[in-house]
Parts: C-alpha cells; sequence; structure tokens
C-alpha cells in the first residue's frame, strides 16, 4: 500500500456582522425618552448657557441633525444636571459626541471672536 499525499484545503469565510439599524419615526409625538436603547452621558458642565444654547440650536435644530444623520434615538441637554444624553446604538456614541464637540468648538470660538 502506497501513501497517499493529499492535502486539504480549507476555505476561510470572513462573516460580517451587521448592526441591525432601528428607524425612528422623529415627527411623532410619541418619540420621547426613554428608549428602549444603549445610553451615554456627555459631561458639558465646563460650558456656559451661551455656549450650549449656540451648541443646540434654535428650536434644537443642531442636536436633531446629529441624531437623524446618525440614526440614533434622542439627544437631550439636561441642563440641571450639565450633561448632554445620548440614546442610541452604542458603537455611534463616539461620532455622535465629536459631532456635538464640533458644535461646542464652533460656539465657543464664536463667542470668543465676536465684538
Amino acid at each position: 500500500m502506497s501513501e497517499s499525499n493529499e492535502t486539504t484545503q480549507v476555505e476561510t469565510t470572513q462573516v460580517e456582522t451587521k448592526q441591525i439599524e432601528t428607524k425612528y419615526d422623529y415627527k411623532s409625538p410619541e418619540h420621547k425618552p426613554p428608549f428602549n436603547t444603549d445610553y451615554c452621558e456627555m459631561d458639558v458642565s465646563s460650558f456656559s448657557d451661551e455656549v450650549m444654547c449656540l451648541t443646540i440650536g434654535k428650536n434644537g435644530k443642531n442636536f436633531n441633525e446629529i441624531t437623524e444623520k446618525n440614526q440614533i434615538a434622542y439627544i437631550y441637554h439636561i441642563k440641571d444636571r450639565n450633561v448632554i444624553a445620548i440614546w442610541g446604538n452604542k458603537h455611534k456614541f463616539n461620532k455622535v459626541k465629536n459631532d456635538i464637540q464640533k458644535y461646542i468648538d464652533w460656539s465657543t470660538n464664536y463667542i470668543n471672536t465676536r465684538d
């Protein structure tokens, strides 16, 4: 009997994990916290009320834009605790915080350089 030197080639496949995206109806009167999703807070205690007003935008325009662009559930400034509450998928939190920080930086710069 002769020995066989067969090599078995193993095929590997990379399985992609897909995040399930929740679609939110931002215009619904029922769209309000709390949500059954991940949650985090961003400390904004070192910023003035004026900076926060500009950061949030008129009628929440900037927060709404960030919320919808990133398809997260909700962003809310809890003024008495000096935090911004963020509801959504946790893998998006860093991006959302960076977007908020850009508005904070712009607002701070605007206040510091005006007249």
